[in-house]
This record gives C-alpha cells, sequence and structure tokens, in this order.
C-alpha cells in the first residue's frame, strides 16, 4: 500500500490520471482511507483534520504542483526540440559550406575557415547542451 502523505503526493497522482478523475482524488482526500477506484493500491491516511476546507486546500495546492510539472516537461520537451533543430540547422550549414568549397569559393578551398571552426564548435557545444539536461526528448526526468 503506497501512503499519499502530501500534496506532493496527491500531484503525482494527479499526474498519472486523466483530469476528469481529478474530483475522484478530492473526495479521496476529504475522506481519507483506501480501496478508490483510480487507486486501490493508494491509502490516503485519516482525513484531514481541517475537514472540508483543509481537504480542498490540499488538492489545490497538489493541482498546482501537477499543473507546474506539466508545464515544466513542455518545456523541457521544446527545449530538445530546439537544440535538436540547431543542429539540424548547423549540419545544413556545413553542408552549405562544403557546397562553396565544391564550387571553388576562395574562402573555403584551404577548408580552415573562421566559419568552418565556429561551425564545428558550435555543433559541440550544442551536442554537449542536450547531453547536460536532466530531461530527455519526452521531458521526463533522466
Amino acid at each position: 500500500m503506497t501512503k499519499i502523505g502530501s500534496e506532493y503526493d496527491v500531484a503525482t497522482v494527479l499526474e498519472s490520471l486523466d483530469t476528469a478523475r481529478w474530483p475522484e482524488v478530492r473526495e479521496a482526500i476529504r475522506k481519507g482511507g483506501t480501496g478508490y477506484a483510480f487507486g486501490p493500491e493508494l491509502d490516503f491516511g485519516d482525513a484531514p483534520e481541517g475537514g472540508d476546507s483543509e481537504a480542498e486546500y490540499i488538492f489545490n495546492e497538489a493541482t498546482e504542483i501537477a499543473g507546474t510539472n506539466r508545464l515544466m516537461r513542455q518545456v523541457a520537451r521544446s527545449l530538445h526540440g530546439n537544440l535538436d533543430e540547431a543542429l539540424r540547422r548547423i549540419k545544413a550549414a556545413q553542408r552549405n559550406v562544403q557546397e562553396l568549397r565544391d564550387l571553388g569559393d576562395i574562402e573555403f578551398l584551404e577548408g580552415n575557415g573562421d566559419v568552418e571552426l565556429f561551425l564545428k564548435d558550435a555543433a559541440r557545444m550544442l551536442r554537449a547542451a542536450q547531453e547536460m539536461k536532466h530531461t530527455d526528448e519526452t521531458g521526463e526526468m533522466r
């Protein structure tokens, strides 16, 4: 049996459910105990001492935490995508440099131009940034 002991625990439960089932969680907080259809293995403990108002406070805090966590995952997914897109753009720029070299552009014929060096450095830094993130492409913690 998993003990639900804080609004953070409730937020975790909320994140695992469709929002249509959230009122069931509110009721579980209010009543306490076990045996709820959305999570038979969950133990909400005793009903809050402060009654319905404390239960509502816990639920509201948990929904705010769950909402913030959802937004953080969305932004983390966006960051991952933007870093990937930046890497794709750098690779395209590197192909452009090669094409210019193939066409005889004097700046790129010797293969040691600053543009190429900066593009290599940028790609290396973006790959490092991608690895430094604590989330994966879905926005979940690694």
